[in-house]
């Protein structure tokens, strides 16, 4: 197994265990204050199962929440299990779409249950790359654009791009990536469209040629 893999289960199990204790300690201490005429009764013990409440997603200013949530395998009213949430974790951060994923166990109202919540930190999605050149190495055939590349379009994890340039052949590309497209069934779907202005080299050369220098019939 991977150390660096290995080592991250254990901080996500480590610290959803210290968060389950001290949030259980915060509800003992919370009734014990509430029911304080029941000092002599029995103590409360921890329960065997930790049962998974809500599961959402927070700091996701851009992304809508089923772009993430749809990547979560870990369901209300089941058996909280840390390996799951740590391939959970792994998946939203596969997306390529947050620069930090983060998970915490939120107290509800019934000591066993805790709400999961995902906690995202949103990376920038827009990259403008300037381009340009000399075609063939000729000063003369001197072209210049940009590149830019819109990552999460629409919050959706789709991919927006375009690239053109001006001056010598000039030209411009546009490219639509949709990476899922269904509930269920995970279809995908890509689109592109371009212009561009191209010389042709033979003409070229044979504008280079003198009239004279070709033979006539006449001849």
């Amino acid at each position: 197994m991977n150390r660096n893999k290995f080592y991250g289960k254990v901080r996500v199990r480590l610290f959803f265990v210290n968060m389950i204790c001290l949030s259980f300690v915060s509800v003992i201490s919370a009734q014990q204050r509430q029911d304080s005429e029941k000092q002599n009764s029995d103590s409360l013990s921890l329960p065997a199962n930790i049962i998974t409440g809500k599961v959402y997603v927070v700091g996701n200013e851009i992304t809508d929440d089923d772009v993430i949530l749809r990547e979560v395998t870990t369901r209300p009213d089941s058996k909280l299990d840390v390996d799951v949430l740590q391939e959970d974790v792994n998946r939203i951060y596969k997306l390529g779409l947050f620069n930090k994923v983060d998970v915490y166990p939120v107290p509800t109202d019934t000591v066993n249950k805790f709400d999961i919540m995902f906690l995202v930190e949103e990376r920038f999605y827009i990259f403008p790359i300037p381009q340009g050149g000399f075609r063939n190495g000729e000063f003369s055939k001197f072209w210049a654009g940009l590149n830019v590349k819109w990552n999460n379009f629409r919050g959706r994890n789709e991919t927006a791009s375009l690239s053109f340039g001006i001056g010598y052949e000039p030209f411009v590309n546009v490219n639509y990536f949709v990476p899922w497209i269904g509930k269920k069934a995970h279809f995908f779907s890509s689109a592109s469209i371009g212009y561009s202005k191209n010389y042709n080299r033979s003409l070229i050369a044979l504008d280079d040629t003198t009239s004279n220098s070709i033979p006539s019939s006449a001849d």
